[in-house]
């Protein structure tokens, strides 16, 4: 199990790695899911450090229910790749 999910982890990473610039303007295009929410109760130096794939992967499970979170998030899955494109962008 913890393989796959380092083979995975690696696989969204590249993944991610090369969608750079086309995450970049769905990422801008973002702020306003941000804005509405997630920056109630978030900064976006709260995840400072973290990868694309890394947040893509942590909302992905709170959405899920799999992550304990204060509320409900209902997000496609190109809305979490979005949001987690507009963090890291730092924009």
């Amino acid at each position: 199990m913890f393989r796959q999910s380092i083979i995975l982890a690696t696989f969204a990473t590249g993944l991610f790695g090369m969608a750079g610039p086309a995450l970049s303007a769905d990422a801008a295009a973002c702020k306003g899911i941000f804005d509405g929410t997630c920056s109630a109760c978030h900064e976006m130096a709260d995840w400072q450090g973290k990868n694309t794939a890394e947040l893509t992967a942590m909302i992905h499970d709170i959405v899920a229910g799999k992550t304990k979170h204060k509320k409900a998030l209902k997000l496609s899955d190109t809305e979490i790749a979005d949001v987690a494109a507009f963090i890291t962008s730092g924009k």
